[in-house]
């Protein structure tokens, strides 16, 4: 998906990230277009052999990738939408071999979810330049910089929320109490060292602390809930 997004980017990419591999001509084009549906493919046969209904989910993960390159990423918030939900994929792929998903999970699912939406939505503040220029619609470039700070922080409280709810109806362990409480500190802090981020959002600071919280939150939860005792 990284490689077929850069290869549609490239005339973008030229402007916000020139060292990337495409614009710098480390990679041709023709070359990282074949790499990326070799990858699809690849990434398609192996679920497919795992299991027939992950292979149908890949299938859509894949698909879902190709129209928001394309397509979907021109339409503010509904791309960044697309992406976080494909981002928790790793999470949720497992639903169709779950009989019946319990509460906690699902919860941990949406905020998943709304953490990788609010980190995608960051990212637009830092691709502006570049998108403005090439005519690309984002929540920055259409609402603002101060707009897309108080939309992002907004999604990762929402998910910091969700994510407490396992353990305060007993569902989790000290492990799960464990991740979601420094996920909250650690998003806290952050917030209190940037305290102009509606004025001044650090995109790339803020999807990067995103990312830590949640890997933190995805293990930490899963294992927690998995094993409340």
């Amino acid at each position: 998906s990284m490689v077929f997004n850069d290869w549609k980017d490239y005339q973008i990419d030229l402007i916000n990230r020139p060292d990337r591999a495409i614009p710098s001509k480390l990679v041709a084009r023709p070359i990282a277009l074949g790499m990326a549906f070799l990858l699809f493919l690849i990434a398609f046969l192996l679920a497919s052999v795992s299991d027939s209904m992950i292979g149908i989910c890949v299938a859509l993960i894949i698909g879902a990738s190709v129209a928001y390159t394309l397509v979907l990423k021109n339409i503010p918030l509904v791309g960044n939408v697309v992406v976080g939900i494909i981002a928790a994929s790793p999470v949720w792929i497992w639903l169709p071999l779950t009989d019946s998903p319990s509460q906690s999970y699902l919860l941990v699912i949406a905020s998943l979810m709304f953490i990788n939406i609010g980190r995608e939505i960051a990212r637009t503040a830092d691709d502006v330049q570049g998108d403005r220029s090439n005519g690309v619609h984002t929540v920055t470039t259409q609402y603002g910089t101060e707009n897309t700070a108080l939309i992002s922080v907004a999604m990762t409280a929402i998910a910091l929320a969700l994510c407490w709810v396992p353990w305060l109806n007993g569902d989790g362990s000290w492990v799960c109490f464990a991740a979601v409480t420094f996920s909250t500190l650690y998003t806290l802090v952050g917030m209190l060292q940037n305290r102009k981020l509606a004025r001044n959002l650090h995109a790339t600071r803020y999807a990067t602390n995103c990312r830590v919280i949640t890997f933190v939150m995805a293990l930490g939860c899963i294992a927690g809930i998995a094993s409340p005792n």
